[in-house]
């Protein structure tokens, strides 16, 4: 009985011994990954410290569209002209909603659809000149197009488009350069549509446009 009762006591003692260094190897283990965490320390006058998430920029894609109807007069254009409503007022196309201010976008591709049954002689394609902002240059309708000192803050790129196509009741052209990045500083764009050769308009023509971005 007494060989039973201290076998019994050493089996005890070596279960609360092995319970006790399980439990300071934990909190050793503990104090040690504390030792090798990194601290931050903040001011108590800090106040909260604003962090910027990535959801803030829109990685979605958008589809702004416009419509322009030029003057109602036949005036030939030339290489390089402004297409627009009027002759006296900015020909300036407004891209609405691109994407969030300070975003970076990609342009993907477009299309314009002009209110025309045939292609006249002389057209072949146009450009699209890209904005962050109004540009101030204001250019109407059939003037030449240039990049004066005054736009060139607010210049971004341009992008040529393919030959026009004729589809029968419309002619259709599109735009294709995913190439082309553009840093928004509001969530707008803005564009001059030009020619890239000289032709004589049809009065009134109407043009409409679908452009494509990518936020990055």
């Amino acid at each position: 009985m007494l060989s039973l009762a201290c076998c019994l006591l050493a089996v005890l003692a070596w279960h609360s011994l092995t319970k006790s260094n399980a439990k300071r190897g934990f909190m050793a283990g503990g104090k040690a990954a504390q030792k090798d965490s990194l601290s931050v320390t903040i001011a108590s006058d800090e106040g909260n410290i604003p962090v910027t998430a990535k959801s803030d920029y829109s990685t979605t894609s958008s589809s702004p569209s416009f419509s322009v109807t030029r003057p109602a007069d036949t005036n030939a254009y030339a290489a390089g002209d402004v297409i627009g409503a009027a002759t006296g007022s900015s020909a300036a196309i407004t891209l609405l909603n691109v994407g969030v201010a300070g975003q970076l976008v990609k342009f993907v591709d477009g299309v314009i659809l002009i209110s025309r049954t045939d292609i006249p002689a002389g057209m072949s394609s146009f450009t699209l000149r890209f904005y962050n902002a109004t540009p101030p240059s204001a250019y109407g309708d059939n003037v030449a197009w240039d990049l004066p000192s005054g736009d060139i803050s607010a210049y971004l790129c341009s992008v040529q488009s393919d030959s026009v196509i004729d589809r029968g009741s419309t002619l259709e052209v599109t735009f294709s350069d995913p190439s082309r990045y553009m840093r928004l500083i509001t969530q707008h764009l803005y564009a001059y549509l030009t020619t890239d050769s000289g032709f004589t308009p049809n009065s009134g023509t109407v043009k409409t446009g679908r452009l494509n971005f990518a936020g990055i």
